[in-house]
């Protein structure tokens, strides 16, 4: 497996991850929104499901729900406070309905003045009506999960007991997950983009494998072509009258354009035109071999050299005894 191969798999990996967390989302933000435009449109709100888009001015609110907050773990005090749910009332003559808006720290203010407004209105009856816009929000309508619902639920148990309501009957099990439609829409096209553009390097790295192991294979039968092959003589059955075909064989349009495979044919076949050379011209070069020791063997003399007569050598005629010198001779001396 070659690197293209493997950076398209994350890459395509990344990307579907990507466009599977934002995807519901963005195809969410696709639909035409429900607006609610007042706090007296109950209708709207009561006939919101999952998965609609939706656009609310919110007038007022009951207060914050639900927090979720980072502790520092060496102090074990909240460092940061992330996200909020607030509970917002939708009204009618007879009715009622408390939808649940998470919000980010960034829409914190404007969600604290329209709670100041809510409670200023019913502990002081303030003179206002709600048509003051404190934020509008837009999102997608989720479901609360088991967690979150047992919060919004003692919530709205603890308003009840305070304020003397029963709101904990009107209390919905959705909420609105606000969220910015044009960066969802854009993180779930680039990774859409990422996903395809991770299955193009990994199709091109699968094609690109298969043509180095092509030509790898293309190299080896070359090299097979181009080795010197045994010659035998015509005496013997099992010796090989031809140059034998490679292992395998293999496409030549596979490497036709590549440059170092351009004179491959021509030398294979230069290659085996002179091995089939050699092997026609061993048996005369074999009989000549033959012929001339032959005639070597004929050029051979027949006759011994005549050895010379023996030279006849006279005797040694043998040397006369020296006589002793006497005393008297010697002292004359």
């Amino acid at each position: 497996m070659n690197n293209k191969v493997t950076y398209g798999l994350v890459i395509v990996v990344i990307g579907i991850v990507l466009a599977f967390i934002v995807g519901a989302d963005a195809i969410s933000f696709l639909k035409s929104p429900k607006e609610i435009k007042e706090i007296y449109d109950f209708d709207t709100a009561d006939s919101l499901k999952d998965g609609d888009h939706v656009i609310i001015d919110v007038k007022a609110t009951l207060g914050n729900a639900v927090s979720y907050v980072t502790y520092d773990k060496k102090t074990g005090k909240t460092s940061s406070e992330n996200n909020r749910y607030y509970l917002v009332p939708f009204l009618d003559d007879e009715n009622a309905i408390f939808l649940t808006i998470k919000v980010s720290n960034k829409d914190f203010k404007g969600f604290e003045a329209a709670e100041d407004f809510f409670y200023n209105y019913f502990l002081y009856n303030s003179d206002e009506d709600f048509t003051e816009t404190f934020i509008t929000v837009e999102g997608v309508v989720k479901k609360l999960d088991s967690e979150e619902k047992k919060y919004v639920n003692e919530f709205c148990d603890e308003f009840d007991s305070y304020m003397g309501t029963n709101i904990s009957d009107y209390c919905s099990s959705l909420y609105v997950d606000t969220k910015n439609k044009p960066v969802t829409i854009s993180m779930a096209l680039g990774g859409i983009i990422l996903a395809i553009v991770g299955i193009i390097l990994f199709v091109f790295g699968l094609k690109q494998g298969s043509v180095q192991k092509a030509n790898r294979q293309a190299l080896v039968n070359a090299n097979y072509y181009t080795a010197p092959q045994n010659v035998t003589f015509n005496n013997n059955p099992n010796a090989p009258t031809q140059p034998q075909a490679p292992p395998q064989s293999f496409d030549p349009y596979s490497v036709a354009n590549d440059p170092r495979f351009a004179n491959l044919q021509q030398n294979a076949a230069t290659a085996q035109a002179q091995a089939n050379v050699t092997f026609n011209n061993a048996p005369a070069q074999a009989q000549a071999a033959v012929n001339n020791a032959a005639q070597q063997v004929t050029t051979i003399p027949n006759e011994v050299p005549a050895v010379p007569d023996p030279v006849e050598v006279s005797p040694i005629t043998p040397l006369s005894p020296i006589e002793p010198m006497n005393n008297g001779d010697q002292n004359n001396t």
